[in-house]
């Protein structure tokens, strides 16, 4: 039996920097440092007045960019996770890299760089789906449910949402 995915959470990204560049990603070992991430005004100009935020695809350098006021580094930091420990078994998009930017009389934003991967979105295909497909669907994700729900932080005391017999005995 294998032993449940860990991760010293000294090894995690800071998700107090506002800015982080995962240099060991695709893009940079692909780009190098020369290819800087667009812009966060750049980002901003392919979204409409009132449109709320939204991820903008950028397909010719093969990155998508989540990004608004309620876009946080903690989902930089959990995707990062998952893509390093889990990359065979949850497929989530590498993360590249953030940036927090401040903006005067208004709430910061996150803009998260990552992967983009072809195809259709589950939300577009759902409705067309058979009920066969879509029950498929829920048995991966309920397998996926499963392998977070194993990784282990190293060092650290249990919190909440994680279990610990020997810490309930004490109680």
């Amino acid at each position: 039996m294998s032993s449940p995915p860990q991760i010293c959470i000294t090894d995690m990204p800071d998700p107090t920097q506002p800015q982080v560049d995962f240099l060991e990603s695709t893009w940079f070992k692909t780009h190098g440092k020369t290819q800087a991430f667009p812009s966060p005004d750049h980002v901003r100009s392919f979204i409409q007045p009132r449109q709320g935020a939204r991820p903008v695809t950028f397909a010719q350098l093969g990155l998508v960019v989540k990004f608004g006021v309620d876009v946080h580094t903690s989902e930089g930091v959990a995707l990062w996770m998952m893509n390093k420990l889990l990359k065979d078994k949850v497929p989530v998009p590498e993360v590249y890299g953030w940036r927090v930017v401040e903006r005067a009389g208004k709430s910061s934003e996150t803009f998260i760089y990552m992967q983009h991967i072809q195809g259709p979105t589950l939300e577009r295909m759902w409705e067309s789906m058979s009920s066969a497909d879509k029950s498929s669907v829920c048995s991966d994700l309920r397998a996926m449910t499963s392998c977070y729900r194993e990784v282990r932080f190293s060092g650290l005391q249990p919190h909440i949402g994680e279990c610990n017999p020997i810490s309930l005995q004490r109680l």
